[in-house]
């Protein structure tokens, strides 16, 4: 599964910078990132304008110049996966249930198994390190290191339907404060 990237910023270094368009609905240009062998479902950007990508096929890549130059893989990682890039330069991956801390150059540094209880949808950057949340209905604030912090159950489970549990985005606001949306509405704690 291809990922098509355009890479512009004024103040940012990015890795990947060119023109592009579409014919005929088909991308064209320089920037198409092949490596995943599955529906990639996130990207974020790490502090040196490197770009990340997790996909379904279980694992999480690191690209630099277009061409993807590490893989984090392992049984950490189940279903889809979520990346985020901090500005300290680590990467925090995150799967099912889990959240998994990295350094710049993609070497495992931890691993938290039980995050979360249902499967994490996203990770930001936090004031106070990064924010996570699930389909559990629970925010969660941790250091850098994967220490939790704090829990807010911002999405509560009011009918019964573990549906409504489900809080699919997150902001971290430069305050702390944060704005998420799940099933039930749009929150801001």
């Amino acid at each position: 599964y291809p990922l098509c990237a355009l890479a512009v910023s004024d103040e940012r270094p990015v890795s990947t910078q060119s023109t592009w368009g579409t014919i005929g609905g088909d991308f064209v240009g320089p920037n198409k990132l092949e490596s995943h062998k599955d529906i990639v479902c996130s990207i974020d950007v790490t502090k040196d304008g490197d770009i990340l990508t997790g996909g379904y096929d279980e694992k999480a890549k690191l690209w630099r110049n277009g061409k993807c130059v590490a893989t984090m893989e392992g049984n950490m990682h189940k279903y889809g996966v979520v990346v985020c890039g901090l500005a300290s330069g680590e990467i925090v991956t995150g799967s099912y249930k889990g959240l998994v801390l990295w350094d710049s150059e993609c070497k495992h540094i931890k691993t938290v198994a039980d995050a979360h209880d249902h499967v994490i949808r996203q990770i930001v950057p936090h004031p106070l390190g990064l924010a996570t949340c699930a389909n559990d209905g629970f925010i969660k604030i941790w250091t850098n290191k994967l220490e939790q912090i704090l829990q807010i159950h911002a999405h509560p489970n009011t009918e019964g339907d573990h549906q409504m549990d489900f809080i699919y985005d997150l902001h971290a606001l430069n305050n702390g404060m944060i704005v998420s949306c799940g099933e039930d509405c749009i929150r801001s704690r």
